[in-house]
């Protein structure tokens, strides 16, 4: 689910966790917890909403399942963290985009995390 072909090396390194394929099932699992307990989705989103700090959305326009449902929409109006932050929608990207655009998602992080002044708990000032 990205745009390029991904080399054997890459999709070995996406294997690395998993000893065998037995090991996929809680992956494969996750799409549907998330579809059958949409209370416990909803009762995170409200949580979620709470979030005050800095957000930044970096969606894919090729992805199959986000691209054109507004979901950068949906977290850049619903977080107040979300309000002027330096959104881009990342062109000539799939589901996948860390794979497709792996050089401007870092750039953009990064410069957005000066930006905010980002510090990890316990980090030297």
């Amino acid at each position: 689910m990205s745009t390029r072909e991904l080399s054997d090396d890459e999709m070995k390194a996406y294997d690395a966790p998993f000893p065998s394929s037995e090991y996929f099932a809680g992956p494969r699992k996750m799409p549907e917890i998330v579809a059958d307990d949409l209370d416990a989705v909803n009762q995170d989103w409200l949580k979620l909403k709470q979030w005050d700090q800095p957000v930044l959305t970096l969606f894919s326009d090729q992805d199959p399942f986000l691209a054109g449902q507004a979901y950068d929409e949906k977290f850049q109006n619903n977080f107040k963290g979300a309000q002027g932050q330096p959104h881009i929608t990342v062109a000539n990207a799939s589901h996948f985009l860390q794979e497709d655009q792996s050089s401007l998602l870092a750039e953009n992080m990064l410069a957005w995390l000066e930006q905010t002044h980002f510090k990890t708990e316990g980090a030297a000032a």
